[in-house]
């Protein structure tokens, strides 16, 4: 983790519930020196939940728009970015630890504001808090793109395993200006995609259990 200066930290996500994000905040938190606040990125609908909106924004996180990610980057911050977004947390059992598409704002944002990625790869989220089903339906009634239906009441008392991998230094590899062509932004999402893969594949076979 960069001990100064922007950067972008992007992880698979999972669980139902940002558990993984407050993870990694607090893990940032307490292992940096001097310590500092990884800044979660959330999609638009979360700042305008009653009672977590306020909780979350008083952790750090703001709403996911072009203008807050580009002013937080300029003042030299550390953002926390999902790529997955909504569909890495509300997928079946069947699909755990199967990345979901990459969006590709993170890279483009590294790009123009010359920040190293970060990737991670969290293990233990998808034990955390399984999805039974998913109902868009019930979710527009919240406010929620998809609402996921956990198949327990409460999260498991999982162990979580979060590994942080060489950063993606793209301002050695590309100008700011470069952040306007399609292919490298995209290139340089699926490399970001790859190496948090090869993090949880490495998780995965070096845990003894769910719950060790």
């Amino acid at each position: 983790i960069p001990s100064t200066g922007p950067a972008i930290i992007a992880g698979n996500h999972s669980g139902n519930l940002p558990i993984d994000g407050m993870m990694i905040w607090l893990d940032v938190l307490r292992n940096t020196t001097p310590p500092r606040i990884a800044r979660p990125i959330a999609d638009h609908f979360v700042p305008s939940l009653p009672y977590l909106g306020t909780l979350f924004a008083r952790g750090g996180l703001v709403g996911g728009s072009r203008g807050n990610a580009r002013s937080l980057l300029d003042a030299g911050e550390m953002l926390m970015i999902f790529p997955e977004g909504v569909p890495g947390i509300v997928k079946p059992w069947s699909e755990r630890y199967q990345l979901q598409t990459f969006r590709e704002g993170h890279a483009e944002l590294a790009i123009r504001h010359q920040a190293p990625i970060v990737p991670v790869g969290i293990v233990g989220g998808e034990e955390q808090l399984p999805a039974l089903f998913s109902s868009r339906r019930l979710g527009k009634l919240f406010g929620f793109p998809v609402l996921p239906i956990p198949a327990v009441p409460v999260p498991l008392p999982v162990r979580y395993h979060l590994y942080y991998g060489e950063p993606i230094h793209v301002q050695d590899e590309f100008t700011p200006d470069q952040a306007d062509d399609p292919v490298i932004v995209r290139e340089t999402a699926e490399r970001v995609k790859a190496a948090v893969g090869t993090l949880i594949k490495r998780g995965l076979s070096e845990r003894n259990g769910v719950f060790e």
